[in-house]
């Protein structure tokens, strides 16, 4: 019997496949596109992707330099770049 962490672990896999499976014609669309026929609606969204303007350093990472000298640890990141 499986328990719940190999169903839980199985069931994305077996939900792709389904999909993948839909139909044997190529011009038939595969489940998520079946419900998008039959709904009239897309499934799928347009989710912009995030970019990094400017990368940052935690100061609770440099912490021990921070300690022993705070004016030149914040001297030596800025020469590598961190500005923020």
């Amino acid at each position: 019997m499986i328990d719940r962490r190999g169903f839980l672990g199985a069931l994305p896999i077996a939900l792709l496949e389904a999909g993948r499976r839909g139909s044997r014609d190529p011009s038939v669309p595969g489940f998520v596109g079946r419900l998008e026929a039959r709904s009239g609606a897309s499934t799928r969204r347009s989710v912009p992707t995030p970019t990094i303007e400017a990368w940052g350093v935690q100061l609770y990472t440099v912490r021990q330099e921070m300690q022993a000298d705070p004016d030149r640890t914040l001297v030596a990141l800025a020469e590598i770049g961190y500005q923020e």
